[in-house]
């Protein structure tokens, strides 16, 4: 299975090529509602390569008026939840010893103390190894396409609105139950390789708009990594189908990112969507 922790706990190398294509991306709207909203799959870290967007994902946030995200990208550099996480993820029960020996392999190639992961719970072991992997490879939270459109949005004093506070999100990290965070962690260290392999991978796949790849990982995950896949994805997606609908039901158009995993899938956002009657049509490159 395909990684997808940077899809799915916050949180990669060719430029796009911004006339042609566009990634993720889908039109909403409701039942009588002449109203065209926007959805859109995002990587929460790229690289400036990335950059000038696709023509039709920059013609997305033009064409509305609200941005909706995940969470307050700002609320969660603040440095008192920065502690919390850090504080819990020293608590007990800190990464088996088996998991954490996998671990020095990856640790001691990236020149890092091999011990990192005896301290700490299996959670913050593979958000660890994640965010070094790919910041490694030169891909950061500082390009990622939700932090783009934030930006944007509060330099134009657009109507921000979020689906989780900054507290929540941290707390689907420290609340996560240990066979959870173990199976992220497992997941993780099967599929990490070097770093750079996994980046280019998830990368290619973002910018050409592959559903069925994506949907395909997913539904992996959800067989082998039921715990983590339901901590991580299903819960939360069940959590967003009223808010979304009553946005996508709104007359002020709305552009919505979120990472592109909670999109695919059987209880994805794009079924349940359609499922609620909701006209929802790929954006055309």
């Amino acid at each position: 299975m395909k990684k997808l922790g940077v899809l799915l706990l916050l949180a990669w190398l060719a430029p796009l090529c911004a006339a042609e294509s566009a990634p993720f991306a889908w039109q909403v709207r409701a039942p009588g509602n002449p109203v065209t909203h926007y959805l859109l799959g995002s990587l929460h870290v790229l690289s400036s390569a990335e950059y000038p967007l696709p023509v039709a994902l920059q013609q997305a946030y033009t064409d509305t008026r609200r941005l909706v995200l995940e969470s307050d990208l700002d609320a969660l550099q603040a440095p008192e939840l920065q502690t919390q996480l850090w504080d819990a993820a020293q608590r007990a029960p800190h990464t088996p010893a088996a998991l954490s020996a996998r671990a020095r392999v990856p640790l001691a190639h990236w020149g890092l103390p091999q011990a990192m992961c005896d301290i700490v719970q299996s959670w913050y072991c593979a958000l660890m190894l994640e965010l070094t992997a790919f910041e490694r490879a030169g891909f950061t939270a500082e390009y990622g396409l939700d932090r783009y459109f934030y930006q944007r949005a509060k330099q134009d004093r657009r109507t921000i609105v979020t689906l989780e506070s900054a507290a929540e999100q941290i707390g689907f990290l420290t609340r996560m139950p240990a066979v959870a965070a173990e199976q992220l962690l497992a997941s993780t260290l099967d599929d990490i390789g070097d770093g750079k392999t996994v980046a280019v991978d998830l990368v290619a796949l973002w910018r050409r708009g592959d559903v069925a790849a994506l949907s395909a990982q997913v539904m992996a995950m959800q067989q082998h990594h039921p715990r983590a896949y339901a901590h991580l994805l299903g819960q939360r997606n069940a959590a967003w189908r009223a808010p979304l609908a009553r946005w996508f039901a709104d007359a002020l158009p709305t552009l919505v990112v979120v990472g592109a995993a909670h999109l695919v899938g059987d209880d994805g956002l794009l079924a349940q969507l359609r499922a609620q009657g909701f006209a929802v049509t790929a954006v055309a490159p």
